[in-house]
């Protein structure tokens, strides 16, 4: 458990945006359903598209993503074929 999580559910901490970053407006209006209590909203104000919440900044820490880099590493590398595929999907 870190500090960015919630004891119950190890499920990281949201911080609600209760304004728009940009102009700050309160009234937006949502375009996608709230999926772990954060959604797409539009600003009322400025039309900004922006997300109803984010992750607290400890959850985002580097500590915490080398912890669980480490946990998910696969002990084989992926094939060229794979490499290049991927690099393909990209472009």
């Amino acid at each position: 458990m870190t500090a960015a999580t919630d004891a119950a559910n190890e499920a990281p901490t949201v911080e609600p945006v209760e304004a728009c970053p940009v102009c700050g407006a309160r009234e937006r209006r949502s375009l996608l359903p709230e999926v772990h209590h954060i959604g797409v909203a539009r600003c009322g104000g400025c039309h900004l598209v922006h997300a109803t919440g984010h992750y607290a900044a400890t959850y985002l820490s580097e500590s915490y993503y080398a912890e669980r880099a480490k946990l998910r590493q696969s002990p084989a590398r992926p094939s060229a074929r794979d490499i290049d595929r991927k690099r393909r999907n990209v472009q």
